[in-house]
């Protein structure tokens, strides 16, 4: 039975009709009332007077209010109308209760105890055998109202927040975009609708970062967290780096994974800025070469790793002739006759090799895993692109070559890679002098 059809009960049976055929009595009807949980109230118009006045309340009409029902009855409902918004709400419900439509109004109340609530208030016309009176039900909502709001603030932090940030819902093994807030489209270019309900695999700009995509979804199906960067291509072309953290959000009642919300980050200024100064540390600014820095620590590698017998081997290289270029031609040709020599020489040895600036116009290379005949071969390239490059003023270049000994310090490393270039140069210019070392096995 509704709350109308009780209230209308109540009506007759506060009217004075006590002989109600069939249905429950009037007394199990006021229990029931009593025990609804909204607020109830019914209304009526003395003929004499425009004011309405409560005819009877409810239990939970007392507990929202704060009012108890022996004061209430007989008062006029304008303190029970009247909200923190004023007469606005009151006009529009005093109105209502001449129409036959119902109204239905949320506001505002401030409690005798200076507590405010939220109501959402509902007022009905009934009429009756006896004429009319009025149903004043009022709901509290006031959690509602606060988780409505809640919403309202994150939907608004999402919308108008600066970084992107995304919602996906899990497909199988997919987890196509859901959401993607403004910022989104401002850093990728792509507008909601061209992304909603593709994998996030499009974006993604290296390959090896669809692998790792993997990874990540299963974490996230563990219920896992996830931080980490992945490279991303905007809509013109253009990749990016971006932190991702992403939050699983978990289904109450089954606990699996019902969506995820993710949060971008561009970084790639931040990396970009990281890898320049990188690359200044280990790298010489004239030739581009590693430094000398750079080439002792992975010396210092490849001595650890030189444990039987020699499998590395180091080139010192000093350039013929370049004094005579700088007091020639001057510090600026010399500069050119450097950049030459550089490209010559790493035109001729493997990217895993370690091609460095030792300074001035020595050179030195560490090649990793070359026996000792294949880095004699290396040198002699080096010398042969050299004589035949452009612009190298007529420098040659004279090259030591040892293999490095086990157990052998860095220090006594460096002397044996020295005396050798010496005694290349000793020998004449555009020359290679190979020291095999102690251990020849």
């Amino acid at each position: 039975m509704t709350i109308v059809r009780i209230v209308c009960y109540v009506i007759l049976m506060r009217a004075g009709e006590r002989r109600l055929t069939g249905g429950p009595s009037p007394e199990l009807l006021a229990e029931m009332l009593d025990a609804a949980p909204d607020a109830v109230g019914i209304m009526q118009r003395a003929d004499d007077e425009d004011l309405f006045r409560f005819l009877y309340v409810n239990r939970t009409f007392e507990r929202v209010y704060l009012a108890s029902r022996d004061d209430v009855l007989g008062m006029p409902i304008e303190p029970f109308v009247r909200g923190r918004s004023g007469d606005a709400d009151y006009a529009r419900i005093m109105a209502s209760l001449d129409g036959d439509e119902p109204f239905r109004v949320r506001r505002a109340f401030e409690r005798p105890d200076g507590s405010t609530i939220w109501l959402e208030v509902h007022v009905q016309r009934v009429p009756n055998a006896h004429g009319v009176s009025w149903m004043f039900i009022s709901r509290d909502v006031t959690r509602e109202k606060l988780q409505h709001d809640r919403i309202v603030q994150l939907a608004t932090a999402f919308e108008q927040g600066f970084d992107p940030i995304v919602i996906s819902v899990p497909e199988g093994e997919r987890w196509p975009f859901a959401y993607v807030n403004e910022a989104f489209t401002r850093v990728t270019g792509y507008l909601p609708e061209e992304v909603i309900g593709k994998p996030w695999d499009f974006l993604v700009a290296d390959p090896r970062d669809r692998v790792r995509l993997l990874d990540i979804r299963a974490a996230l199906f563990e219920g896992q967290q996830v931080r980490t960067e992945l490279s991303f291509r905007t809509k013109d072309g253009r990749s990016g780096i971006f932190d991702l953290q992403v939050q699983p959000i978990r289904d109450p009642v089954t606990g699996a994974s019902s969506s995820i919300v993710a949060l971008f980050r561009d970084v790639t200024s931040i990396r970009q800025r990281e890898q320049a100064l990188l690359f200044e540390a280990e790298h010489d600014a004239l030739t581009g070469l590693y430094n000398r820095r750079f080439l002792e620590r992975n010396l210092e590698t490849a001595i650890a790793m030189t444990r039987t017998r020699p499998t590395h081997a180091l080139l010192f290289a000093d350039l013929d002739g370049f004094k005579d270029v700088n007091d020639r031609l001057g510090h600026t040709a010399g500069d050119r006759v450097l950049a030459t020599a550089a490209k010559a020489f790493s035109s001729v040895l493997f990217q895993t090799d370690v091609l460095a600036r030792w300074g001035g116009d020595e050179f030195a290379a560490l090649l990793f895993h070359c026996t000792f005949e294949n880095a004699l071969k290396s040198a002699r390239a080096m010398t042969e692109a050299l004589a035949g490059a452009p612009d190298r003023a007529g420098v040659t270049v004279s090259i030591g070559v040892v293999a490095i000994r086990p157990g052998e310090s860095m220090d006594v490393l460096v002397r044996r890679a020295d005396h050798a270039c010496y005694l290349a140069k000793a020998a004449g210019r555009n020359q290679v002098y190979g020291d095999r070392g102690e251990d020849t096995e």
